[in-house]
C-alpha cells in the first residue's frame, strides 16, 4: 500500500515537479504534526482545497498528504480533547445519528467485497467526523474562531473564485490556449477549479458567508466583500450549474427570512428577478457548436439535458438495482464507487479510486453502501439540521446568531446538493470536510 510510503510519493513528486515541491510537502507534514492544532487544521483544509484546482503541483501535494492529513489531525484531535477534559465547556451533543453512521460505515467493511479497501475509505470518513464533531466542536467555543471562519470564507472566495475570474478574463483577452483550456471560459466557466460544476457549487456554498458575515467580524477586510461577491456571482452563473443557481437562491432566501422576516419573499423575488433579467438579455453566440439564444438556457438551464437530469437517471437506476441486491445493510462502504471497472488494489496504491463510479447522489450512494438503515441515519441527521435551523431563524439578531444562520444556510444548500451529487462521502474530499464541519 503505497499511500503510506511517503518516500515513494515524494520521489514521484520530485520526478514530476522538481525539488521544491517535495520540500514543501515535508514542511507541511511537519506543521501538521507539531503546529498549533487550530492552525494545523486550517493548513489541512487548505491542502485539501488545493486538490480542487487544476494547478498540478497543488493537486499532487493534496494527493500525497490526503491520508496523512486525516490520520494525523484525527489522532491529535482526540488526544487534545482527552487532555483538556472538562476545562473547555461542551456546547450541545454530537448527534447519535452521526455516531451510528460512522460506526456502521466502519462495520460495513466486514461484509464488503474488499475488506481492506472498504476499511481504509470508511476510516477516512470516520476521521472526517472526528475532526468535525470532536475537534472543531471544542475549538468553536472561542469567539475568535468564528471571526476567523468568516475571514477565511472571504479569503477563500477571493483566492478561488476571484483568481478564477481574473484568469478567465486574461484568457479572453490574450486568447492563451493553456488558460482557455483550463478555465473553459468559452463554454461552462471552471475558473481555477477542475470542473465547472465544482466552481459553481463551491461558490454557492461560500455565498451566504461572504454576503452577510457581520462587519465587525471582517473588520479591515470588510471592503473586500464586494469584489468577492462579484466573483461569486460570475462563477455561479456562468459555471452552468443549475444546482449552484438553485442553492444560491435558497440560501439568500434563508438569510433574508432571518434578517428581514416578512420582507424575505419580496427581497428574494427582487434579487432573483434582476438576475433572470440579466441572464435572459445576455446572448452567448460564441458557445461551442451552433448554440444560440440566451445565457439562461445555454449556460444555466441547459434545457436539452433536463429530461434525464443530465444523465443522472440512468446512474440512479444502476444504483437502485445494485442496492436492491442487499437492501437493508448494503454492500459495504465504498461499493457505490466501484460498480464499474474500478481496480481497488490499484486505487489503494495510488491513494485515489481509478475509474470510480459516480452515481451523482449521496442518497443513492448511501443506499448502495449501507442500505436503508444507513440512509435512514443520514435522513435523521438531516432532519436534525433543519429543525435546529428553524430555531435559529426565530432567534434574536446578534452577530453570533447571524453567523450561525449563515452556516445553516450554507449547510442547507449542501443538503440540497446531496440529491444530485455525492462529494460529501468522498474519501478526503474538501466538500466532505466543509459539509460536516458546517
Amino acid at each position: 500500500m503505497t499511500i503510506w510510503r511517503l518516500d515513494q510519493l515524494l520521489l514521484r513528486m520530485l520526478d514530476q515537479f522538481g525539488p521544491v515541491w517535495p520540500v514543501v510537502t515535508i514542511l507541511c507534514l511537519l506543521f501538521l504534526l507539531f503546529g498549533r492544532l487550530s492552525r494545523a487544521f486550517t493548513l489541512g483544509l487548505a491542502i485539501q482545497l488545493g486538490s480542487m484546482v487544476w494547478y498540478r503541483p497543488l493537486v499532487a501535494l493534496a494527493h500525497v498528504l490526503r491520508w496523512w492529513i486525516f490520520a494525523v489531525l484525527a489522532i491529535r484531535g482526540v488526544l487534545y480533547v482527552m487532555s483538556v477534559g472538562d476545562d473547555v465547556p461542551r456546547v450541545g451533543k454530537v448527534p447519535r445519528s452521526v455516531i451510528l453512521l460512522g460506526l456502521m460505515a466502519l462495520a460495513s467493511s466486514l461484509w464488503a467485497r474488499n475488506f481492506v479497501f472498504s476499511f481504509v475509505v470508511s476510516g477516512t470518513f470516520v476521521c472526517t467526523l472526528v475532526l468535525c464533531f470532536v475537534v472543531a466542536w471544542r475549538l468553536l467555543d472561542s469567539d475568535d474562531v468564528l471571526r476567523g471562519l468568516c475571514v477565511g470564507a472571504l479569503i477563500v472566495a477571493l483566492l478561488m473564485q476571484g483568481v478564477g475570474c481574473i484568469l478567465g478574463l486574461i484568457a479572453i483577452v490574450t486568447r492563451d490556449p493553456y488558460l482557455l483550456f483550463h478555465t473553459d471560459v468559452e463554454k461552462r466557466f471552471a475558473g481555477v477549479m477542475l470542473n465547472a460544476n465544482g466552481n459553481g457549487v463551491f461558490g454557492a456554498v461560500l455565498w451566504p458567508l461572504v454576503l452577510a458575515a457581520p462587519r465587525e467580524y471582517l473588520r479591515r477586510l470588510a471592503w473586500l466583500r464586494w469584489p468577492a461577491l462579484v466573483a461569486l456571482v460570475v462563477c455561479i452563473v456562468f459555471s452552468g450549474s443549475r444546482t449552484a443557481a438553485g442553492v444560491t437562491l435558497m440560501t439568500t432566501f434563508v438569510y433574508a427570512l432571518y434578517r428581514f422576516r416578512a420582507g424575505a419573499v419580496l427581497t428574494t423575488a427582487l434579487v432573483g428577478g434582476v438576475g433572470v433579467a440579466l441572464l435572459v438579455s445576455t446572448p452567448l453566440e460564441e458557445l461551442e457548436g451552433d448554440v444560440q439564444g440566451s445565457a439562461l438556457d445555454a449556460v444555466v438551464l441547459r434545457s436539452d439535458t433536463l429530461s434525464d437530469f443530465g444523465g443522472r437517471l440512468e446512474r440512479w437506476e444502476l444504483g437502485w438495482d445494485t442496492a436492491m441486491e442487499k437492501p437493508w445493510f448494503g454492500h459495504g462502504w465504498g461499493a457505490s464507487r466501484t460498480l464499474g471497472d474500478a481496480d481497488v488494489e490499484r486505487s489503494l496504491e495510488l491513494g485515489r479510486i481509478k475509474a470510480a463510479t459516480n452515481l451523482h447522489s449521496t442518497h443513492v450512494s448511501l443506499l448502495v453502501d449501507l442500505g436503508f438503515v444507513g440512509l435512514g441515519l443520514f435522513w435523521l441527521f438531516s432532519a436534525g439540521v433543519i429543525a435546529a435551523g428553524l430555531r435559529l431563524l426565530a432567534a434574536p439578531i446578534t452577530p453570533l446568531s447571524t453567523v450561525s444562520v449563515l452556516f445553516f444556510a450554507s449547510t442547507l444548500g449542501m443538503l440540497a446538493d446531496t440529491i444530485v451529487h455525492n462529494g460529501i462521502l468522498s474519501a478526503g474530499s474538501p466538500n466532505s470536510i466543509i459539509f460536516w464541519f458546517s
